[in-house]
């Protein structure tokens, strides 16, 4: 037989994921940004592998600009970026077609303090494309 007691934390949890709280998560492994396309064909899906690394699948970005990498920002703002974190190589040259990339964060950087990423032109201060973390099952957004 079942008590109120027994039911309680239940309840709770159940009145929690109706309210849309989301309960406190630390590792954001598989978490993952879908790239808007702003310009030069960027199209893609960032996905947070662990604590110091991303992976992008079904890359595509036709290789022009001057200075372009990944970035990763606070938020998904113009702002954010400017001041966000560059991760990897300059990504100018060969066009990018379907293409998987993993990156690795500077030392000392985790992927805990980013929401957004964005293909970043620095030359220009321009988004080629970008987006926001989601939990890869429940949609929802990263909070800092």
């Amino acid at each position: 037989m079942f008590t109120w007691m027994k039911l309680h934390p239940l309840a709770l949890l159940g009145a929690l994921a109706l309210a849309g709280v989301a309960p406190a998560q630390t590792d954001r492994s598989g978490w993952h940004a879908e790239l808007s396309t702003l310009a030069h064909g960027v199209r893609g899906v960032v996905t947070v592998v662990d604590s110091d690394t991303i992976r992008i699948d079904n890359f595509y970005y036709d290789g022009q600009g001057v200075d372009v990498r990944i970035y990763l920002a606070t938020a998904d703002t113009q702002s954010a970026f400017t001041n966000g974190l560059s991760v990897g190589p300059d990504l100018v040259g060969a066009p990018y077609v379907n293409a998987s990339l993993m990156m690795d964060l500077p030392a000392g950087e985790t992927t805990d303090d980013y929401r957004a990423a964005s293909v970043w032109c620095v030359a220009a201060n321009a988004n080629f494309g970008s987006g926001l973390f989601e939990h890869p099952r429940t949609g929802w957004q990263a909070d800092l």
